[in-house]
């Protein structure tokens, strides 16, 4: 946005950069008229102290996400067995998401049967009464999957969201790379190839049923 080159291609410019986003035009808009955007040499050195409204907005939204799908992966265990194994910390922006990830994950791995869910949410109960900040998010995965508050169905659906918020992290690294380095050969072909698989799952999020999904 700090690019562009007029007023009115800055303002044609706020519905794409909300609709990548998931915001809405105004709320971008409106973070746009806070303080102005630091040099590159700055944000590249900034800490975490100093981050936009933006920046807080988009990680409290990501955050958010992945906290539902842990709840929805520990609401249906089966198939989130599945799911668990395939992702990785990187998934996970947020270090007590993360940490809880990696709790679901191996105790779902201890399931191979009906007689084995009990044993894996002992396993996560005892994490629950742990003393870090992880802690209460332990709590909120046994209590709500004893609710069976998620269906199968939103967890696929956030299962999709929390792979297109990771494989937005990563387009955005590389365009970050190559507006310093240059074009790369390699750097491009990794981001044309990250970009059509984001697509995909984009697509894949647009043919959901709204009727079994969260919304």
């Amino acid at each position: 946005m700090g690019r562009a080159s007029s007023l009115k291609e800055r303002e044609e410019e706020i519905p794409l950069v909300a609709d990548r986003l998931r915001l809405s035009p105004e709320s971008v808009a409106l973070l746009l008229r806070g303080k102005p955007a630091q040099s590159r040499s700055r944000e590249r050195g900034s800490s975490d102290r100093a981050q936009s409204p933006m920046t807080k907005l988009l990680l409290s939204s990501e955050a958010a996400v992945e906290r539902d799908f842990l709840v929805a992966a520990a609401c249906n265990p089966g198939r989130a067995g599945q799911l668990l194994a395939a992702l990785s910390p990187e998934h996970f922006a947020d270090p007590s998401n993360r940490e809880v990830f990696i709790g679901l994950r191996d105790a779902f791995a201890l399931i191979t049967g009906p007689e084995d869910s009990e044993a894996a949410f002992a396993q996560l109960g005892a994490r629950a009464r742990g003393d870090s900040d992880a802690g209460p998010l332990f709590v909120r995965v046994v209590m709500e999957a004893d609710q069976g508050r998620y269906s199968l169905a939103v967890l696929e659906e956030l299962h999709l969201r929390l792979q297109e918020q990771q494989l937005s992290r990563q387009i955005n690294a590389l365009r970050a790379t190559l507006d310093r380095e240059g074009d790369v050969a390699e750097e491009q072909r990794r981001l044309l190839h990250l970009e059509r698989l984001r697509q995909r799952v984009r697509a894949s999020l647009t043919n959901l049923d709204p009727e079994e999904g969260r919304a």
